[in-house]
């Protein structure tokens, strides 16, 4: 995961005064990464728990408590540091048990709900007349090819747009409108558009962006991919959707912003089907002439033998 990804993510859960930059001087003390484990876990016990550290001994106590209630979740560890790695501001290390936390208590729970999840977005894209693949239905997410699978499946930001559009509450203003999107894009720029809207109303819902426009299309890492799309399904799930006002016999009708484009594509194809079903027509009717003549001429023929055969005889 990047490190400015993980920095949102743990803005995302109300330490907003942690950036990238400032990560090993927030953390130290093991006060906030105490607050990020409570919110993750409220029932973690945390008796004993220093929130006045004003010195090495109590902050290093702290963050052995830490380290302790992530190794119980299962981490691995190999990517855990010490509680002295983490005081004495090893960045590498502290966005090593960032990335850890993330791990056990975020991405190992969705991983088990990922075929729900899955299921849900095929499940809410259905009245707008699309549907997710067999392959991406079926992806395994605990391998890079299967995160890859899906991410392909969402990386134009259609299907993300139409999750949003149905799940859009009256309260805020309209919906941006299809017309606003590429259904087929056809360059990197009309992707992007796709994109900054798509995330633009992910903002307007109030569900946590982690990654840009720009990173999500440039493919971000396997962690961080699904890290944001658990945060898309776990605000959204339970939300009735609004179709942005739009009556549900009439989603799939919707016209994006390359229906036009799309309509004549769809012209010049029927127009070369109908040409080459010209051509196999007019290719039949020479093809069952030459059949009947053949016919006629094997005909004559026989009845010549036969007549010769009567003479013979």
């Amino acid at each position: 995961a990047g490190e400015r990804q993980v920095a949102r993510w743990l803005q995302s859960r109300g330490l907003t005064d942690v950036d990238a930059e400032r990560v090993e001087e927030r953390l130290k003390d093991g006060v906030l990464l105490g607050n990020l484990l409570l919110g993750l876990d409220p029932g973690l016990d945390m008796r004993g728990f220093n929130r006045r550290v004003l010195s090495r001994k109590p902050a290093l106590s702290n963050l052995e408590m830490i380290l302790s209630a992530v190794w119980r979740k299962g981490a691995l560890g190999k990517a855990m540091p010490s509680a002295a790695e983490i005081y004495d501001g090893r960045r590498d290390k502290i966005f090593s048990l960032l990335r850890m936390i993330i791990e056990v208590y975020v991405l190992r729970p969705a991983r088990k709900k990922h075929r729900e999840m899955l299921q849900w977005i095929h499940k809410v894209i259905s009245p707008y007349n699309m549907e997710l693949p067999k392959n991406v239905l079926s992806a395994d997410l605990d391998s890079p090819t299967g995160v890859t699978t899906v991410w392909q499946a969402l990386s134009n930001g259609v299907v993300l747009f139409c999750v949003l559009h149905s799940c859009w509450p009256a309260s805020l203003r309209p919906a941006p409108h299809a017309s606003s999107l590429y259904f087929a894009p056809t360059s990197r720029d009309e992707v992007l558009s796709n994109l900054d809207i798509v995330f633009g109303c992910l903002q307007e819902l109030q569900i946590s962006v982690i990654i840009e426009p720009k990173e999500f299309l440039l493919r971000p890492s396997d962690d961080i991919f699904l890290l944001q799309l658990n945060l898309i399904f776990t605000c959204l799930y339970n939300r009735h959707g609004q179709h942005a006002g739009i009556d549900v016999l009439s989603l799939g009708e919707l016209r994006f912003k390359d229906h036009n484009r799309l309509q004549e594509r769809l012209n010049r194809i029927m127009a070369a089907h109908s040409a080459r079903a010209d051509d196999l027509t007019r290719a039949k009717a020479l093809l069952e002439d030459e059949c009947k003549e053949l016919l006629e001429i094997r005909y004559e023929k026989a009845m010549e033998a036969a007549s010769y055969e009567i003479l013979a005889t």
